[in-house]
């Protein structure tokens, strides 16, 4: 990308920034309080002001977003709406700057931004103009730690060595001070109760978490979160399928609460411009009715499936990451959408376009090779999963063989699908390398 092309489309940017608003009501009202600095106004500091951007400024914004990231590969951990919203501040803190613009002038006279510039020099006002816009474009990029509260599981601080993810005992004074270093805030910050410790009455928190999924990424705020999210999806299906066999109703929910925040902290908090920062990353525990108690021999099991899935072929590799994502959905869902979020999983694990239905039912026999009843039970699932995606029936209940299914297995549609599911997945490689999966 040609450092040109970008210069001249933040002139053009300028041009589109109005001090009214255009009578064809083609702009948007931005208000703030624009200057970082006082060069100019050394009494008023800071100013608020009304201007508006047409909706051609916005297009342009999105332009030098999209040239930006050609430019600065670094930025491609950066969504398009993050750098926007960055472009459009670094114009408003810069608007005080006497280097770049009147502001009097602006308001009084002005017919855009560009008219109340203060060089004469066109390219040399825009090209400072971008060097002040890449600096606060690259500010947004941070390495992140993304927390995210474990209710009622206790375990021992263990790293797993992949996705930047690790499990973090609220006890384990050790390993938050060694987080310190590198994540400033986290020493203001108190791990037992998900709360600053100088304001013990704000926070996200409902009660306390004894551990913490943790995340370390790189990128923006929101792409960082979204892809931790991601990453932390995927490693609780993992984990809850290695404790399925020993915690049969590890699936069943209180009537407590579980979070749909994060706690989220830069590694250069003056270069983001705070500390810290509690945002939705959605619901990833259910509310447990049980306390689980998480050994190593678990961990490093889960440790393995990832080594595995590390050197899987990308078809195999594709296929067990969406199989951990709908079966993480699966586990935090209800009833029908349990059911269905279990049975994408199978489908993801095992499906194959054209032979969806004789695949998965292949895929369900293997996973239980010694237990002849899951072939007609792999059967009954399937046709109960038709029935439901095809609207032959609007909920489980109202199945037409679910009593005859029930009296036959001695057991629930939901349950068996949610036992095969996470079976399958945690046992996926292993059924890789044992048939033709």
């Amino acid at each position: 990308m040609k450092l040109d092309k970008i210069i001249g489309k933040v002139i053009a940017l300028t041009k589109q920034v109005k001090p009214r608003e255009p009578l064809n009501g083609s702009a948007l009202m931005r208000q703030a309080f624009v200057g970082k600095s006082r060069r100019q106004y050394p009494l008023l500091g800071r100013m608020g002001l009304t201007w508006w951007i047409t909706k051609v400024g916005l297009r342009i914004c999105e332009d030098i977003s999209e040239m930006a990231v050609a430019y600065d590969p670094r930025l491609q951990t950066a969504d398009k709406e993050a750098l926007c919203t960055k472009i459009e501040s670094a114009l408003v803190d810069n608007a005080c700057d006497i280097k770049f613009f009147d502001m009097f002038v602006f308001i009084t006279r002005a017919g855009s931004l560009f008219d109340a510039r203060t060089q004469s020099n066109e390219y040399e006002f825009g090209r400072k103009l971008w060097n002040i816009i890449h600096k606060e474009l690259q500010n947004i990029i941070s390495d992140w730690l993304v927390l995210y509260p474990l209710s009622r599981i206790n375990s021992p601080s263990f790293d797993l060595g992949y996705d930047g993810i690790s499990l973090l005992s609220s006890k384990d004074e050790e390993i938050w001070k060694k987080l310190c270093t590198k994540y400033p805030d986290v020493s203001i910050w108190s791990p037992s109760t998900g709360r600053r410790k100088d304001d013990k009455d704000s926070g996200f928190m409902v009660g306390s978490a004894t551990s913490w999924l943790a995340c370390e990424i790189k990128g923006c705020e929101t792409i960082a979160r979204r892809e931790a999210g991601f990453k932390m999806r995927m490693f609780l299906a993992l984990l809850f399928s290695h404790l399925f066999p020993q915690h049969e109703n590890l699936l069943d929910k209180s009537m407590g609460q579980t979070s749909s925040y994060s706690i989220q902290f830069p590694s250069e908090p003056s270069k983001v411009g705070y500390g810290q920062i509690n945002a939705y990353i959605g619901t990833l525990l259910n509310p447990l009715i049980i306390d689980i108690n998480i050994k190593l021999d678990i961990l490093n099991s889960v440790l393995d499936w990832y080594c595995q899935l590390d050197s899987a072929p990308t078809d195999k590799r594709n296929r067990a990451i969406i199989g951990g994502h709908f079966t993480q959905y699966a586990i935090c869902a209800d009833d029908i959408d349990r059911f269905i979020h279990f049975f994408v999983a199978l489908d993801a694990l095992f499906g194959e376009q054209n032979r969806v239905e004789e695949t998965i039912i292949k895929g369900i026999e293997k996973t239980f090779p010694s237990d002849k009843k899951w072939c007609k039970k792999a059967k009954y699932l399937y046709e109960l999963r038709n029935s439901i995606l095809h609207g032959g029936c609007s909920s489980i209940r109202n199945w037409k063989k679910l009593a005859a299914y029930r009296r036959w297995t001695n057991s629930d549609p939901v349950k068996d699908v949610g036992l095969v599911a996470m079976t399958a997945l945690r046992m996926y490689f292993k059924l890789s390398r044992n048939s033709a999966l």
